[in-house]
C-alpha cells in the first residue's frame, strides 16, 4: 500500500480588492470605457478622491488624486484595478478595467 503527497506551494497572493462590504463605495459607480486606451472617466463619484491603480500582479501603477477622469496612457495593456478613497480614507470606489 503506497501514498504519496502533493504539496501546492504559493508563494504570494496580492489582491489589492477587498472582499469586504464597503458601505461608503457608491452602487451607482463606475468607470469608463471599459476597456479603455487613454483616458478612464469616472461616474457616480462627486468627490475628489484618491485613485490607486494595481495591476494584475498586485503592484501599484497609479497613486494620484481624481475627480472626473484619469490618464492611464502610460499603462501597458491588461488588466487592472482601481480603488478610490475619499478624504477619510473610505472606499468609495473598487472596480477592475481593462487597459488596451
Amino acid at each position: 500500500n503506497s501514498s504519496f503527497y502533493t504539496h501546492l506551494w504559493i508563494d504570494a497572493i496580492v489582491c489589492p480588492a477587498s472582499s469586504d462590504i464597503n458601505e461608503n463605495e457608491s452602487p451607482d459607480a463606475f468607470v469608463y470605457p471599459n476597456p479603455a486606451s487613454e483616458k478612464l472617466n469616472f461616474f457616480g463619484i462627486d468627490e475628489e478622491f484618491t485613485a490607486v491603480i494595481y495591476d494584475s500582479q498586485g503592484k501599484m501603477a497609479v497613486y494620484e488624486n481624481a475627480k472626473e477622469s484619469i490618464n492611464i496612457s502610460a499603462l501597458s495593456e491588461g488588466v487592472y484595478f482601481i480603488i478610490g478613497y475619499n478624504n477619510n480614507g473610505d472606499v468609495i470606489l473598487n472596480r477592475k478595467f481593462l487597459k488596451e
